[in-house]
């Protein structure tokens, strides 16, 4: 019998609603980050996982709406910062790089396209 596979992934979503236009020769290559920054980055993301999991057991608890709520802004101040650190990444080495390779209209594009979507 056939795997059924889920519907779609939500970062492919993503990566496809905002168009980047990147072609796959070029995020194959650009797709190598320092220890340093995936180690600061899954560093975050844990910390995400455990305050998540935390206001899941508030939830349990029938916690206060309002704590709900204090939980919930502290995880989107966690997200953005970390979304802020990928993007400062990609800046710094991605659309730098692309900018020296003549691509500049199109890294530009990428990147405020990707901003647009973050800041909303």
């Amino acid at each position: 019998m056939a795997e059924k596979k889920p519907k779609g992934n939500k970062a492919e979503g993503f990566r496809e609603e905002i168009k980047l236009g990147v072609s796959d020769e070029y995020s194959k290559l650009r797709e190598t980050r320092s220890l340093e920054l995936k180690k600061n980055l899954n560093i975050r993301l844990s910390r995400m996982e455990g305050q998540m999991k935390g206001v899941r057991q508030m939830v349990e608890n029938d916690r206060y709406y309002v704590d709900l709520v204090v939980q919930g802004i502290s995880l989107n101040s966690a997200m953005k910062s970390f979304c802020r650190i990928v993007m400062e990444e990609h800046l710094r080495d991605d659309v730098a790089s692309r900018l020296q390779a003549g691509e500049a209209d199109e890294s530009l594009d990428e990147f405020a396209q990707m901003l647009q979507k973050v800041m909303n």
